[in-house]
């Protein structure tokens, strides 16, 4: 080296710019941006984009080259830019970190709190409003299965109407129709639809013994 010559070195450990004085943004793997602009030559670390990674994912994506969407996150509120939590958490109908997964095991609403109601065959129902899709099981009524059936009705719908003759007339159970106390005089049976007037009785048999006495008549004729 010769005498008063000076050794130039470029910035590193995360710096750059005029006198090593800027910090580097979040270039991938913690690699050194470039000593005098600050670009991030292998590109950026998960959450970041822009030619200096310094700039978060925005516009509802996060991760690794911002190429990942959000969640349902509450109010549309930004998620997390590097992992995709939900900060604020979720919209009703979902839940999960990420607010990724819809409600499910009979919930549905704000935090998967409420209960869904009579949903045929015990099926999910709509995770956000709570509506029976495929419709209520026997006894319940409303787009959430959530009524049961008035007095006197039964069935799917609520479309039967339960027997005059029940002990405690037009009185059933909402899901069978059974009559509930049993039925009136004179009636029988789960509906209580069947009469007791013309029920069978055991034939009775009748022997009639006729004795013939064979008899004798003579007939006389004067002449």
């Amino acid at each position: 080296m010769k005498p008063n010559e000076q050794i130039t070195l470029e910035c590193d450990s995360g710096k750059y710019g005029p006198g090593c004085s800027l910090n580097c943004g979040a270039c991938v793997n913690n690699t050194q941006c470039h000593h005098i602009n600050g670009s991030c030559l292998q590109g950026c670390g998960p959450g970041y984009r822009g030619q200096k990674c310094d700039e978060e994912c925005g516009g509802g994506r996060y991760g690794s080259g911002c190429s990942l969407t959000c969640g349902a996150c509450i109010n549309n509120t930004l998620c997390h830019h590097i992992n995709g939590s939900c900060l604020q958490g979720c919209e009703p109908g979902y839940k999960g970190q990420m607010c990724d997964k819809e409600c499910d095991s009979g919930k549905y609403g704000p935090g998967c709190s409420l209960t869904c109601g009579a949903c045929i065959n015990n099926t999910q129902c709509h995770h956000i409003n709570g509506s029976c899709l495929q419709g209520c099981s026997p006894g319940y009524k409303g787009v959430k299965c959530n009524e049961e059936c008035p007095s006197g009705t039964y069935g799917i719908y609520c479309r039967e109407t339960c027997s005059v003759n029940c002990n405690i007339c037009q009185h059933c159970n909402k899901t069978s129709g059974e009559c509930l106390g049993g039925c009136q005089p004179g009636w029988k049976g789960f509906h209580c639809d069947q009469s007791m007037m013309y029920a069978s009785r055991e034939p009775t048999e009748k022997t009639v013994s006729i004795d013939v006495v064979p008899a004798i008549i003579r007939l006389t004729v004067t002449m």
